[in-house]
């Protein structure tokens, strides 16, 4: 792309830069004059900065330790910037300071955009993990509601309303937001581990719409035997739904602790793809 594709007049309108929450600076060598100016610019508007330092592997110089030199790029930072700015250092290639930079984004966010970070964003730490699996959780509740409110698909056996287009959204989601694709489930299936191997062909198995519906079927049962007699002689659709509801929240919990202990034994082996 040519230099002058962005030229720093009308940058900011052009992409709308100010209305962005925060920012992260990402740098691997030098900063220019340009830069500066932005990041200045940036803090001067209150926005919110994380000063990024990428390719930590490729920091040497002969003789100097790598504490050294973060110090030197620290401060370099900090002058450009103008500011006692932190300064995460992270490599892609190696992985670290990765869960580092995640948790310091976490800390910025608040509200729903915290809960979509959580859920969204890579685990490198059982405690962001912890974190991710919270945030699933609430959107299993958040799920369960809607599907019980929609109520358009009745399990067949079973006098109850679950949508299950909602459901299956809701797997498909959760799988996401642990990074589970089928390559990552199948690799899984062949864990050395069987139990490992099981809950991984569940989790694949569980996320096509048949598959949703033989796990509601699993729980359909269960909550109507305990619910029924509460309601007995009582009908009609809010109650059909109030069973639902248990029902769509018991798979959902059920699919989310199946994927969290794959993504823990994911973390455990170094191979996170959550």
């Amino acid at each position: 792309m040519a230099p002058d594709s962005f030229p720093k007049s009308g940058y900011a309108e052009r992409f709308s830069i100010m209305s962005m929450d925060l920012f992260l600076c990402v740098v691997s060598g030098k900063l220019h004059e340009a830069d500066s100016e932005f990041f200045r610019d940036l803090q001067s508007k209150g926005k919110v900065c994380i000063f990024v330092s990428n390719m930590r592997d490729q920091m040497w110089e002969e003789g100097i330790p790598i504490e050294e030199l973060e110090q030197r790029r620290t401060q370099d930072i900090r002058n450009h910037a103008q500011s006692d700015a932190h300064v995460v250092f992270t490599s892609c290639r190696d992985g670290a300071g990765l869960d580092t930079l995640v948790t310091e984004i976490h800390k910025h966010l608040d509200g729903a955009k915290r809960e979509r970070w959580e859920r969204g964003a890579k685990a490198y730490s059982e405690e962001f993990l912890s974190r991710k699996k919270a945030a699933c959780e609430k959107y299993v509740a958040y799920a369960a509601v809607a599907a019980a409110a929609n109520g358009l698909n009745p399990v067949p056996g079973a006098n109850v309303a679950v949508d299950l287009a909602v459901l299956t959204k809701l797997f498909r989601e959760i799988r996401s937001c642990y990074g589970l694709d089928n390559d990552h489930l199948l690799a899984m299936k062949d864990s050395a581990i069987p139990a490992i191997g099981q809950v991984a062909n569940n989790v694949l198995s569980y996320a096509t719409k048949e598959g949703s519906l033989l796990l509601l079927k699993r729980y359909a049962g269960r909550e109507v035997a305990r619910n029924v007699t509460r309601y007995v002689p009582f009908v009609g659709q809010l109650i059909a739904s109030g069973i639902g509801y248990a029902i769509t929240s018991s798979a959902g919990f059920s699919y989310l602790n199946d994927c969290h202990q794959l993504a823990e034994s994911a973390l455990e082996s170094q191979l996170t793809p959550c």
